[in-house]
């Protein structure tokens, strides 16, 4: 999701990547009939998909593997 935008709308455009990867991997909002970025709604949708990020928990045993002590 930190991959600039414009490079996505390139890997859409030389079809190593489709308009719906674009969406749910990159958070890229592309138009495939005018092959531009709707950078509104890809603002909109980064900043649902980092929202969800943070709510996601760590994958079990991550945190306790990297706790410190005297955390808790």
């Amino acid at each position: 999701m930190d991959r600039d935008p414009v490079l996505v709308l390139w890997d859409v455009v030389n079809e190593y990547i489709t308009p719906e990867t674009a969406r749910k991997v990159y958070g890229v909002v592309v138009d495939p009939e005018t092959r531009t970025i709707n950078w509104q709604e890809t603002r909109k949708l980064r900043q649902k998909m980092r929202r969800q990020e943070r709510r996601c928990p760590p994958p079990e045993g991550l945190r306790e593997k990297y706790l410190l002590k005297g955390e808790d």
